[in-house]
């Protein structure tokens, strides 16, 4: 992956090393749904980050909101409809796909939501509606990440392609993110019919309005944290092969800018621990390591000098802790945390089959048949919704995709994805980030592209 000369200041991304996966020469390339394919997955990781903002617009024109939120699901709809036709159409591609194991924990996984899903229909313990919502949400991210990486049989597209939507609307997402907090009203996002009926124009910690948090375009300040993560991380993971890099640095510190106003610790967590993989894999020489070593000793210091003189300050102690010793709340949301999580851990330890998908989750708040179950862990839904089994292919399918990325760890971008998963897994140990659109369909959408390109090249290289 090379970077070009240039003489202008036009951002440009580092290329391939190789080009895209293409179709052997002996095999139909599918030129058309190829390139309607190429279309809406375009749609879905350049619009999806603006998903919020447009239902909530569009939704002040008298439009259904409801159905306006589902508006992602049609380009995903049509790339499964294509892939489809691949597979009936290539028998190479239904062959790879029956012996790939990627592949069939994908679909071990999917069948165990479909019939511990439907466990929960029998019960009576899920309502119909919550029980689609939640297959939905669990299993689109699934659906796309696997579309794409047959979509990448046929496309010959650069990486750079790809990340070129990803990293334009991403300036733009941070910047509002960083004029939201520093320069516009507040409730700047009520002219766009933001309110009670749909979304909060701003969120509080703990309902103090002198402590804002921004969302910038996405449905909250925890989701556009998680975004964040993954796009500091892959421009950390590029940085060495960016020309020029003065625009890679204003995004960068707009980046950073959006993810310290969003108050979001498990994503100021999660950041740290991917950053700090990715420049652990790229600097192997011991001479890097040991500065390496020396500047986290100086950071760790740095910060302990700071908290121990500004401890006790009010509003550190908001950033932090998300309360402070004046504060008036009866229950601090930290303490709302740490009983769902509680009562998360009991269920899935006491039901091991678990109630149903829809019976936990954001989809649980659309069940009728019993109260909702938020238990503020991604994985412990999971084991509320399809019990330890599925729990289980869960956990062994990421293993997988964390695998497949790893072997592909001197692809900077492949790298930069891991460990952005890396991270992002921590931050769905404290929220149901999977669940959000932005992220589910822009990390999933990036690591079917890298991972594809790997699988089709090596096939077609005769590997």
């Amino acid at each position: 992956m090379h970077s070009q000369p240039t003489t202008h200041s036009k951002k440009q991304l580092p290329r391939a090393s190789k080009p895209a996966a293409g179709t052997p020469m002996s095999m139909p390339p599918y030129p058309r749904t190829t390139r309607a394919a190429e279309i809406c997955l375009m749609v879905i990781i350049g619009m999806v980050p603006f998903h919020a903002f447009l239902t909530v617009w569009g939704a002040s024109f008298g439009l259904n909101y409801t159905a306006l939120r589902l508006w992602s699901l049609v380009p995903l709809f049509l790339l499964a409809l294509f892939a489809a036709y691949w597979c009936w159409r290539d028998r190479a591609l239904r062959q790879w796909l029956t012996r790939s194991y990627l592949m069939r924990l994908v679909a071990v996984y999917a069948f165990l939501m479909l019939v511990l899903g439907a466990r929960g229909l029998v019960m009576g313990t899920v309502s119909l509606s919550a029980f689609c919502l939640g297959l939905y949400l669990n299993l689109r991210f699934l659906a796309l990440f696997v579309a794409v990486v047959m979509l990448m049989r046929y496309a010959r597209s650069h990486q750079e392609r790809w990340l070129r939507p990803v990293f334009v609307t991403a300036t733009i997402v941070a910047a509002f993110a960083v004029l939201q907090y520093l320069v516009l009203p507040v409730d700047f996002l009520g002219h766009f019919g933001y309110g009670t009926a749909t979304i909060e124009p701003f969120e509080t910690i703990n309902n103090n309005s002198e402590y804002i948090r921004v969302a910038s375009t996405l449905r909250g300040a925890n989701p556009l944290g998680a975004y964040m993560l993954v796009i500091i991380t892959l421009i950390v993971a590029v940085w060495r092969r960016l020309k020029p890099r003065l625009p890679w640095g204003i995004l960068l510190a707009f980046c950073l800018g959006a993810l310290a106003f969003t108050f979001s610790r498990s994503a100021w967590l999660g950041l740290a621990v991917s950053v700090l993989f990715v420049l652990a894999v790229q600097f192997r020489p011991w001479r890097y390591r040991r500065r390496a070593t020396l500047v986290i000793v100086a950071l760790i210091g740095m910060l302990g000098a700071a908290y121990a003189v500004f401890g006790n300050n009010q509003f550190v102690q908001n950033m932090l802790y998300h309360t402070d010793d004046s504060s008036t709340v009866a229950v601090s949301s930290n303490d709302q945390r740490t009983s769902a999580l509680r009562q998360g851990l009991s269920d899935v330890l006491h039901e091991p089959l678990g109630r149903g998908v829809g019976s936990a989750g954001p989809a649980s708040m659309h069940n009728t048949e019993a109260t909702d179950r938020l238990a503020e862990n991604y994985f412990l839904q999971i084991g509320q919704e399809i019990g330890w089994f599925g729990l289980f292919a869960l956990f062994a399918l990421f293993m997988a995709v964390g695998f497949q990325l790893w072997q592909q760890r001197r692809d900077p971008f492949a790298l930069g994805l891991l460990g952005a998963f890396i991270g992002l897994f921590i931050v769905n140990m404290l929220s149901h980030a999977w669940t959000d659109d932005t992220l589910a369909y822009i990390w999933w959408g990036l690591a079917g592209i890298v991972i594809g390109q790997r699988v089709w090249r090596r096939s077609s290289d005769g590997e």
